[in-house]
């Protein structure tokens, strides 16, 4: 399970196209994961990506996630014979439906963020799907602006609730960089029980605002590690860097 999971990921942490960089960390708790990651060409001009969070560990959460990155494929383009691209929104309400369309029991659900990048405008459209942590805008002044985002999570409650995923739009400058997270990092304790919490993180992304995205990465992999010592992680941790 591992192997095969392993697989679908993105098979280096590290992509460029063009002027457009992305820079990831992937820290499973155990073997296999229920964080997924994924970035994409979709064009010239645009990439996509996303991350998402399964409630719950081990095998099942693992499964969900090859299914998360099957849907997504399926519905980011609106045909293969086109070359129009599908709205965050769309993407999501196409998850959900197909969610709620299987057989799935009630108390599996999942939270995810997926965005579309212009690399050449610098226009992001983002849309959370009850994604628990708030992606955050690095400026190159080492200001931190928390994007913050609504959204019901991926569950089964088609039948009971009416919802619209909406897209939220920001334009990045030269110089700013993006940090998306799952709630494993700001979650992870040390020996003392105490958060790594946003506040550390925060300082540390301030404090590298000039620094490429990979180096912000290593230093928050780094500051994480020192934090917890050989303290083991009870959560998926995973994040990564964007920038232009």
């Amino acid at each position: 399970a591992r192997e095969i999971q392993r697989a679908m990921l993105p098979s280096s942490s590290s992509y460029v196209l063009n002027n457009f960089s992305f820079n990831s960390e992937y820290m499973p708790a155990d073997k296999i994961s229920g964080d997924f990651y994924d970035r994409f060409k979709i064009d010239d001009q645009h990439v996509g990506f996303y991350i998402a969070d399964v409630a719950g560990h081990g095998v099942s959460a693992a499964m969900l996630t090859l299914y998360i990155k099957q849907c997504i494929e399926s519905r980011r383009t609106i045909d293969k014979n086109s070359d129009l691209i599908s709205f965050p929104s769309v993407v999501i309400k196409y998850l959900f439906d197909a969610f709620n369309g299987a057989n799935f029991k009630v108390e599996i659900y999942f939270v995810i963020l997926y965005a579309i990048l212009n690399i050449e405008t610098g226009r992001m459209i983002l849309c959370s799907a009850g994604m628990n942590t708030t992606p955050v805008l690095i400026k190159p002044d080492g200001e931190i602006k928390e994007i913050q985002l609504e959204g019901l999570p991926i569950c089964k409650l088609k039948d009971v609730l009416e919802f619209d995923y909406v897209d939220t739009f920001l334009n990045l400058e030269k110089g700013d960089k993006m940090f998306f997270y799952t709630d494993g990092l700001v979650d992870a304790q040390n020996i003392d029980k105490e958060r790594y919490s946003e506040k550390r993180l925060y300082n540390v992304l301030a404090s590298n605002c000039k620094e490429p995205g990979e180096v912000i990465r290593r230093k928050v992999t780094e500051d994480l590690k020192e934090f917890i010592g050989e303290k083991k992680i009870k959560d998926d941790i995973t994040f990564f860097v964007i920038e232009i």
